[in-house]
Protein backbone atom coordinates (compact mmCIF):
# COMPACT_ATOMS: atom_id res chain seq x y z
CA UNK A 1 0.00 0.00 0.00
CA UNK A 2 1.47 3.31 -1.16
CA UNK A 3 1.73 6.46 0.86
CA UNK A 4 0.63 9.98 -0.31
CA UNK A 5 3.10 12.78 1.33
CA UNK A 6 2.61 15.95 1.54
CA UNK A 7 5.14 17.83 -0.76
CA UNK A 8 7.53 19.79 1.05
CA UNK A 9 6.45 23.59 -0.44
CA UNK A 10 8.79 25.05 2.43
CA UNK A 11 10.87 25.04 5.21
CA UNK A 12 8.44 25.04 7.62
CA UNK A 13 6.71 22.06 6.17
CA UNK A 14 9.76 20.75 6.40
CA UNK A 15 10.37 21.21 10.33
CA UNK A 16 6.58 20.25 10.83
CA UNK A 17 7.23 17.04 9.33
CA UNK A 18 10.69 16.58 11.17
CA UNK A 19 8.91 17.26 14.31
CA UNK A 20 5.66 15.27 13.78
CA UNK A 21 6.37 12.91 11.09
CA UNK A 22 4.54 12.33 7.68
CA UNK A 23 0.80 12.54 7.47
CA UNK A 24 -0.53 9.22 6.02
CA UNK A 25 -2.31 10.26 3.42
CA UNK A 26 -5.61 8.01 1.92
CA UNK A 27 -6.31 8.05 -1.54
CA UNK A 28 -8.84 10.60 -0.73
CA UNK A 29 -6.44 13.10 0.22
CA UNK A 30 -7.26 13.11 3.90
CA UNK A 31 -5.21 11.63 6.86
CA UNK A 32 -6.00 7.95 7.42
CA UNK A 33 -7.70 6.25 10.26
CA UNK A 34 -4.28 4.97 11.50
CA UNK A 35 -2.56 8.04 11.62
CA UNK A 36 -5.05 9.59 13.45
CA UNK A 37 -5.50 6.84 16.20
CA UNK A 38 -1.30 6.93 16.46
CA UNK A 39 -1.22 10.75 16.63
CA UNK A 40 -3.64 12.37 17.93
CA UNK A 41 -5.05 11.74 21.60
CA UNK A 42 -8.61 12.64 23.24
CA UNK A 43 -8.00 15.61 25.61
CA UNK A 44 -10.65 15.15 28.39
CA UNK A 45 -12.18 18.48 29.32
CA UNK A 46 -13.37 20.00 32.82
CA UNK A 47 -15.11 21.64 32.69
CA UNK A 48 -16.78 21.23 29.40
CA UNK A 49 -16.18 23.72 26.49
CA UNK A 50 -18.76 25.89 24.87
CA UNK A 51 -17.92 25.16 20.65
CA UNK A 52 -17.58 28.15 19.63
CA UNK A 53 -19.17 27.06 15.97
CA UNK A 54 -22.09 25.98 17.77
CA UNK A 55 -22.87 27.59 20.55
CA UNK A 56 -25.34 24.74 21.56
CA UNK A 57 -22.75 22.31 21.71
CA UNK A 58 -20.63 21.64 24.94
CA UNK A 59 -17.39 19.57 24.77
CA UNK A 60 -15.90 16.96 27.03
CA UNK A 61 -12.88 16.17 25.20
CA UNK A 62 -11.09 17.05 22.09
CA UNK A 63 -8.45 15.58 19.80
CA UNK A 64 -5.00 16.96 20.18
CA UNK A 65 -1.84 15.96 18.79
CA UNK A 66 -0.42 13.52 21.84
CA UNK A 67 3.12 15.85 22.41
CA UNK A 68 1.04 18.79 22.98
CA UNK A 69 -1.64 16.92 25.25
CA UNK A 70 0.17 17.51 28.29
CA UNK A 71 1.27 21.18 27.51
CA UNK A 72 -2.53 22.15 26.53
CA UNK A 73 -3.94 20.61 30.11
CA UNK A 74 -1.39 22.40 31.79
CA UNK A 75 -2.71 26.08 30.11
CA UNK A 76 -6.19 24.84 30.79
CA UNK A 77 -5.89 24.06 34.41
CA UNK A 78 -4.16 27.44 34.51
CA UNK A 79 -6.99 29.57 32.85
CA UNK A 80 -8.82 27.55 36.13
CA UNK A 81 -6.65 28.22 38.32
CA UNK A 82 -6.63 32.53 37.23
CA UNK A 83 -10.41 32.44 36.54
CA UNK A 84 -13.36 32.14 38.10
CA UNK A 85 -15.99 29.91 35.89
CA UNK A 86 -18.30 33.36 35.69
CA UNK A 87 -15.10 35.56 34.34
CA UNK A 88 -14.27 32.66 31.42
CA UNK A 89 -17.54 32.69 30.08
CA UNK A 90 -17.56 36.49 29.91
CA UNK A 91 -13.99 36.29 28.49
CA UNK A 92 -14.77 33.55 26.05
CA UNK A 93 -12.00 31.25 27.50
CA UNK A 94 -14.89 28.93 27.51
CA UNK A 95 -15.12 28.34 24.34
CA UNK A 96 -13.42 25.93 22.03
CA UNK A 97 -12.33 26.80 18.62
CA UNK A 98 -9.99 24.37 17.45
CA UNK A 99 -7.04 22.55 17.88
CA UNK A 100 -6.76 19.52 14.96
CA UNK A 101 -8.34 20.80 11.50
CA UNK A 102 -6.30 19.14 8.61
CA UNK A 103 -5.91 21.61 5.43
CA UNK A 104 -6.79 24.41 6.88
CA UNK A 105 -4.86 27.09 4.85
CA UNK A 106 -2.50 27.25 1.89
CA UNK A 107 0.37 25.21 2.94
CA UNK A 108 0.57 22.98 5.81
CA UNK A 109 0.68 24.28 9.07
CA UNK A 110 0.59 23.33 12.55
CA UNK A 111 -3.37 22.31 13.28
CA UNK A 112 -2.76 20.02 10.33
CA UNK A 113 -1.20 17.59 13.12
CA UNK A 114 -3.80 18.81 15.40
CA UNK A 115 -0.77 21.32 17.62
CA UNK A 116 -2.34 24.24 17.58
CA UNK A 117 -5.04 25.93 19.81
CA UNK A 118 -7.44 29.09 18.73
CA UNK A 119 -9.01 31.64 21.46
CA UNK A 120 -12.36 32.61 20.45
CA UNK A 121 -13.22 35.74 19.07
CA UNK A 122 -14.89 36.78 22.32
CA UNK A 123 -11.44 37.24 23.72
CA UNK A 124 -10.34 40.60 24.71
CA UNK A 125 -6.55 42.09 23.84
CA UNK A 126 -6.65 42.46 28.05
CA UNK A 127 -6.95 39.16 28.44
CA UNK A 128 -5.56 37.69 25.62
CA UNK A 129 -1.84 38.84 27.11
CA UNK A 130 -2.66 37.45 30.11
CA UNK A 131 -3.44 34.39 28.56
CA UNK A 132 -0.70 34.25 26.05
CA UNK A 133 1.71 34.25 29.19
CA UNK A 134 0.19 30.83 29.86
CA UNK A 135 0.49 29.66 26.40
CA UNK A 136 4.26 30.64 26.07
CA UNK A 137 5.38 29.36 29.66
CA UNK A 138 4.35 25.98 28.77
CA UNK A 139 5.92 25.96 25.36
CA UNK A 140 3.73 27.55 22.89
CA UNK A 141 4.46 30.22 20.29
CA UNK A 142 1.96 33.37 20.34
CA UNK A 143 0.55 33.74 17.04
CA UNK A 144 0.89 37.50 17.96
CA UNK A 145 4.40 37.42 17.26
CA UNK A 146 3.92 35.36 13.82
CA UNK A 147 4.93 37.67 10.44
CA UNK A 148 1.09 37.62 9.85
CA UNK A 149 -0.46 38.56 13.09
CA UNK A 150 -2.74 36.12 14.38
CA UNK A 151 -3.16 37.39 18.32
CA UNK A 152 -5.59 33.87 19.23
CA UNK A 153 -3.48 31.51 18.08
CA UNK A 154 -1.03 29.74 19.64
CA UNK A 155 1.15 26.49 18.30
CA UNK A 156 3.42 23.74 19.61
CA UNK A 157 6.65 22.97 18.06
Amino acid sequence: MSQTKLAPVSKDTEELVSLYGEIDMGPDGFPRAQWVGRTLVPLRLNPRLQYYLFPEVYLTRILVNRRMAPALAHVLEGIQRQWTYPETVENGLNQFVKCYSFGDGRAPQPCWWGASYWLSPKVQEDTIASVMKLFTKAGFTWGGTFTRKDERRFDYY
